[in-house]
């Protein structure tokens, strides 16, 4: 799929996880924090993975008891990761927002966050939410996702890979492949800042890329 289509991707898993899901929710039921929230469907990636300069390695998307719905892994028109938009539940945007305002002149202008928004892009190792997360080794779909990683990372070398979580797996998934990979220093504090970086000096190269081309006032 080199057009990278999120829609196609989210049937495309819905299809194959089906047998995998039902037997890890029988043994996870609904209440248990690893269970897997099928209702609200996969979350592959968010953002343009054939234009955002930096793509962001993560774990799975968390599910937020009593907020996160269907809508939450909807495309929002006219945004690259919908989840930086105030059109999106607020514990969403709550979390995306304070991760990346390093790179906003002002917090409060929407067009910014909205350019921003197609600069980066953000990819799971499972797509499925769940309130902790859990390899799922055997879930076909993660197969799937490395393989599309390796693809991407193959077809654009310009991308700057930040890996947020997981750094092992990333790793393994990426070696062999020419491509540039950097690290925050804490992956229980998923926020792009200069102090958490593992290497500072990749901060140039991220500030670079995904500083707001607006006016600071």
């Amino acid at each position: 799929m080199p057009n990278f289509s999120y829609e196609q991707f989210q049937e495309i898993i819905s299809e194959i996880d089906s047998d995998f899901l039902t037997a890890h929710n029988q043994r996870y039921t609904k209440t248990h924090p690893y269970h897997l929230h099928k209702s609200i469907n996969p979350c592959p990636f968010e953002g343009d993975l054939l234009k955002a300069k930096v793509v962001l390695l993560l774990a799975n998307p968390h599910y937020r008891i009593n907020e996160s719905s269907e809508n939450d892994h909807k495309r929002i028109e006219g945004w690259g990761i919908w989840g930086l938009s105030t059109q999106t539940n607020e514990s969403l945007y709550g979390w995306w927002r304070p991760r990346l305002k390093q790179f906003i002149n002002n917090v409060d202008d929407e067009d910014e966050w909205k350019e921003l928004s197609w600069k980066v892009a953000s990819f799971q190792s499972v797509a499925w939410a769940s309130v902790n997360f859990h390899k799922c080794d055997q879930l076909p779909s993660k197969k799937l996702m490395a393989k599309t990683l390796q693809k991407l990372a193959t077809k654009r070398n310009d991308i700057i890979f930040v890996v947020m979580r997981n750094k092992a797996y990333w790793m393994k998934i990426l070696d062999g492949i020419n491509a540039k990979v950097v690290f925050i220093k804490n992956p229980r504090c998923s926020f792009l800042t200069y102090n958490n970086m593992l290497n500072t000096s990749d901060w140039n190269i991220l500030e670079t890329s995904l500083k707001s081309s607006m006016r600071k006032f």
